[in-house]
């Protein structure tokens, strides 16, 4: 790979790059992140967060809403277990998780959500909580970080009608279904 010309630099950075064959190519490099499936076992639901995504904006979807999984950014330097754990605080306002908690899938090997154009690696977790770590009286999250995070619950028996918005929750409600079907949860 002949070196990156940079192109943009913000947050996210866009350089382009030649391939080996020497095709030119735009690469938004980002942080990795970490995305979670969290199951409420008493109430035998998932929580979701619904939030506007700007990149989602289009004709049909206005405001870009969309509704998935818990997700943060490893921006920090912070372990990807304690960045999910604070994710699990501002975003759904559920405490008393522990890392022994969190379990990370794959072999813990983080996936590329768009390998042609990010280089953006997303570790997906699994993560068990009880009624009781749920705070009830706060019904909107992230407002302190700029955001408008509103906690969804789905009922385990209706994520196989439920209409997914991103990949990465998609996945991780197939892992969650198939292991529900073996009989694994």
């Amino acid at each position: 790979m002949i070196n990156p010309t940079f192109l943009y630099d913000g947050f996210f950075k866009v350089f382009r790059r030649q391939t080996s064959a020497g095709a030119s190519r735009e690469v938004v490099q980002t942080t990795d992140s970490v995305a979670a499936l969290v199951y409420n076992v008493t109430r035998d639901e998932v929580l979701f967060v619904r939030q506007e995504r700007p990149a989602m904006v289009r004709p049909d979807n206005s405001l870009g809403l969309t509704t998935e999984v818990v997700a943060g950014r490893i921006d920090k330097r912070e372990g990807t277990k304690e960045i999910l754990i604070g994710e699990l605080l501002e975003e759904l306002g559920i405490r008393g998780v522990e890392e022994k908690d969190i379990a990370l899938l794959n072999f813990e090997v983080p996936l590329a959500p768009s390998p042609g154009a990010l280089t953006e690696k997303i570790t997906l977790a699994w993560v068990v909580v009880t009624q009781d770590q749920i705070d009830p009286e706060i019904r909107m999250f992230g407002t302190g970080a700029g955001e408008e995070i509103e906690r969804v619950f789905i009922g385990a028996k209706e994520l196989e009608q439920w209409a997914y918005h991103d990949l990465k929750s998609w996945g991780l409600v197939q892992w969650f279904l198939l292991q529900r079907e073996r009989k694994r949860l």
